[in-house]
């Protein structure tokens, strides 16, 4: 799930988010219970939306007509129910994010080079799933919803125009349906060209961007700085400006992936809140020096911010290792870069 807390500083409006997840694996008892204490936790601490993302899974990549399995989404429409409920009454609207897994249910991958019957088929599945979900999205009040998806994406050059027809539809038929903002994940969608997506993403409310800003290496990662990582970041945003370019001044929102251990920052992503590793050392400083330095880099970038999306927000308190580590990942939860997104955040 996700919380946002809006604020203004030197003239720019952002809003918080910070994910946490409600079928982690890692935590004992009950997730009705330990969602029900995050919402109050976050609400406290100014948050103003919570997020929830769906994972629907292609039931047989191997099929020659994809189909997603629509009947088993790893978020059911009573969950979904449960989340929106509890979420308003904290006083917290929700925000709904879609992941496609780069598996099917069998674990066998999607394919990165599909025929262009195979990826039309698979957009016609998609259609059908994100209108049916936008129906159920409007039912239960959700105020924001993802058009397409995360996780599954390769190189579109060769299917971009399929691609941009069948989404364009897709957004059409979401919006007949669905009265709450929508936002497509990424700016270029498996690298493809700005200029053929800008038609599509200029009909939506919000685009979605990363925040990984380039590596340090072995000899900068031993003195890490604000002022270092800042300038990672403004570079990250100026190249962001850049590919926004043809797009018109549609507000952006970013995900976070700061993790809480200096490896993370030197070789990218190593950990997050469903796994462990023996070797890796915890170290709040780095996650907390990473928010500082990117939300500096953002209130001086110009660039028009919504929503910021801390990913991985823990659903309890207790964040010592166990069957997971959330000690070293990228959850912000009674570390010291929870206090910096809140003083930033602060209406």
């Amino acid at each position: 799930m996700s919380w946002v807390a809006k604020y203004r500083k030197k003239g720019a409006a952002f809003s918080r988010s910070i994910n946490a997840s409600a079928l982690n694996t890692g935590c004992q008892g009950s997730m009705h219970d330990a969602f029900i204490e995050t919402t109050s936790r976050i609400k406290r601490l100014g948050a103003d939306h919570v997020g929830v993302t769906d994972y629907p899974f292609v039931v047989d990549a191997t099929a020659a007509t994809p189909v997603l399995d629509v009947a088993n989404q790893q978020t059911s429409e009573s969950e979904l129910a449960f989340i929106a409920s509890t979420a308003k009454g904290a006083g917290l609207d929700v925000w709904l994010h879609i992941n496609i897994p780069g598996v099917d249910k069998k674990g066998v991958d999607l394919p990165t080079k599909p025929s262009q019957q195979w990826y039309t088929a698979f957009l016609d599945s998609y259609t059908q799933y994100i209108v049916h979900e936008a129906q159920v999205a409007q039912k239960y009040g959700v105020k924001g919803m993802m058009l397409n998806w995360r996780d599954y994406w390769f190189d579109l050059t060769n299917y971009l125009d399929v691609y941009v027809a069948k989404m364009t539809a897709a957004l059409s038929q979401v919006r007949a349906v669905f009265d709450g903002k929508v936002f497509f994940d990424d700016v270029l969608p498996g690298g493809a060209d700005p200029n053929k997506v800008a038609p599509l993403y200029n009909g939506a409310d919000v685009i979605l961007v990363d925040s990984i800003a380039g590596y340090l290496t072995p000899d900068e990662s031993q003195h890490l700085t604000v002022a270092l990582m800042k300038q990672k970041y403004k570079k990250l945003l100026a190249q962001t400006a850049q590919k926004l370019s043809p797009f018109e001044n549609r507000p952006l929102a970013m995900i976070g992936y700061i993790e809480s251990n200096l490896s993370s920052l030197v070789t990218g992503t190593v950990s997050d809140v469903w796994g462990c590793s023996g070797t890796l050392q915890t170290d709040f400083s780095v996650q907390a020096i990473g928010y500082e330095a990117l939300f500096e880099a953002i209130a001086e970038s110009g660039l028009n911010f919504l929503a910021f999306d801390t990913y991985g927000y823990w659903p309890t308190d207790v964040i010592l290792p166990s069957d997971t580590c959330p000690n070293i990942g990228r959850t912000v939860r009674n570390k010291p870069a929870e206090a910096i997104i809140q003083r930033w955040f602060a209406k």
